[in-house]
C-alpha cells in the first residue's frame, strides 16, 4: 500500500486556524452562552446558566433560569446593563 501511494506514514495535520485578537476595551464585545447542567447537585431541578463574559477583561456575570428562552436571555442582558453598562457588540 505504501508503494502504491494508497497509504502514508505521515500524520494528517489539521489546517492552521488563526485566533482572533481580543477586544481592546471593556464593553466592546460581550459574549453570551447558555448551559444546561445539574448545577446544584440534586438540591434543585436542572436549570440553565446564562453566562456573559466581556471579551477584553474577562469579567463575567451569570443568571440561572429554567430554560434558555428569549425572556431569560433578556433578563440576563438587563442584569449586565445595570451592572456594567450597554455593550457595543453582543
Amino acid at each position: 500500500m505504501l508503494a502504491d501511494g494508497l497509504w502514508s506514514r505521515e500524520r494528517k495535520r489539521r489546517s492552521y486556524r488563526q485566533r482572533r485578537e481580543r477586544s481592546k476595551h471593556c464593553g466592546e464585545l460581550v459574549q453570551m452562552d447558555g448551559s444546561f447542567v445539574q448545577w446544584l447537585e440534586g438540591r434543585a431541578e436542572r436549570g440553565c446558566l446564562i453566562n456573559m463574559v466581556d471579551d477584553a477583561i474577562s469579567i463575567g456575570w451569570g443568571r440561572f433560569d429554567k430554560e434558555e428562552s428569549s425572556w431569560a436571555v433578556i433578563q440576563a442582558l438587563r442584569g449586565w446593563v445595570e451592572r456594567y453598562g450597554i455593550p457595543r457588540a453582543f
